[in-house]
């Protein structure tokens, strides 16, 4: 980066990149209210961390299939009709004006094919405390080969102080219907950032 704010990324492999603003830690920006990433994560081992989740019947590891930051995911795997949960810390938001979630997720990965009902639902916490659906994943439709992307705007109902969000999937017959879910974000200050795609020769810049 130079004095004028310009900037490059070099050496990067093909693909999809998408750039956002991610102050360090005790920093916020004043000027101007880009988007901040405030919340991140990659699952880059196998416990999950109290400072970020609270979880019931889910796990971090490899069952994934082709893991967008391999080699982990999380893992949603209730059984006999107790649901699999991962919970956010609260987050606050009041001071955001927009805010989107944005994950990755799987259907039954290298584990077994959840049946019609067994679905994912992707949640956030109200300011009166109850939850209320962003997305649903269908149990009862083919699963893809892939991980699929996901970009959620939040509604003006999310932008509080006591927010939170979760992944919870309802199991009904069986211990072995798989949801996988990885790189999984919060970003405020609107979109979620420049998208770059880039070639075998291409650099990104700004």
């Amino acid at each position: 980066i130079d004095e004028r704010g310009q900037y490059a990324f070099t050496g990067l492999a093909s693909g999809t990149y998408t750039v956002v603003q991610a102050p360090p830690v005790g920093f916020e920006p004043t000027s101007p209210r880009g988007p901040v990433q405030v919340f991140n994560e990659t699952f880059e081992s196998t416990s999950f961390s109290p400072s970020r989740w609270s979880f019931t019947q889910a796990t971090i590891d490899t069952g994934g299939n082709n893991e967008p930051s391999a080699p982990y995911a999380a893992r949603f795997n209730g059984s006999f009709g107790t649901s699999g949960e991962l919970r956010s810390v609260t987050i606050d938001l009041s001071d955001s004006d927009a805010a989107t979630l944005g994950y990755w997720w799987q259907q039954r990965g290298l584990g077994e094919e959840p049946d019609s009902g067994e679905d994912l639902r992707v949640e956030y916490r109200t300011a009166s405390g109850a939850w209320v659906e962003l997305d649903r994943h269908l149990g009862s439709t083919a699963s893809g080969a892939a991980f699929a992307e996901n970009q959620i705007q939040l509604p003006s109902a999310a932008l509080h102080d006591d927010f939170a969000f979760r992944f919870i999937n309802s199991a009904t017959f069986g211990p072995f219907d798989d949801w996988f879910v990885d790189d999984i974000t919060l970003v405020t200050g609107g979109q979620v950032g420049s998208r770059v795609e880039l070639g075998a020769d291409d650099s990104a810049g700004g």
